[in-house]
């Protein structure tokens, strides 16, 4: 019933109606229709709920995706700039334009010049 109603999602029905269309195809195609007959309402409500909380989960998931993908840029470029300055401090800034290109050598100097930000 799920694919159904999706399916008539992505028509451009809102979900009330798709809810509706797939019960009414179910019924039709013998599928569930004692029971959807007896309980279309409570199997309504019941659908409209769970495909709610299908679409809040998958929001929440990229939401949450989003964030820590942020949070990941925004550290990375943090030590990148911490490792820029201390590089101009120690005149190496042609090891910084190395270690922009090569993440093993960028790994390797962020260990020996900035060993408190290296995870353990």
């Amino acid at each position: 019933m799920i694919h159904r109603i999706r399916k008539y999602r992505s028509e451009g029905f809102p979900l009330d109606n798709a809810i509706d269309r797939a019960i009414d195809d179910c019924i039709r195609d013998d599928i569930l229709r004692d029971i959807l007959e007896t309980h279309r309402m409570e199997a309504r409500a019941m659908l409209f709920t769970e495909y709610n909380e299908e679409v809040h989960i998958r929001n929440e998931k990229e939401i949450s995706y989003n964030d820590g993908y942020g949070n990941g840029y925004d550290n990375g470029m943090d030590i990148m700039s911490r490792l820029y300055l201390k590089l101009e401090e120690l005149g190496r800034l042609e090891d910084y334009s190395k270690a922009v290109k090569d993440q093993k050598f960028r790994d390797k100097l962020i260990n020996e010049l900035m060993p408190e930000t290296v995870r353990k």
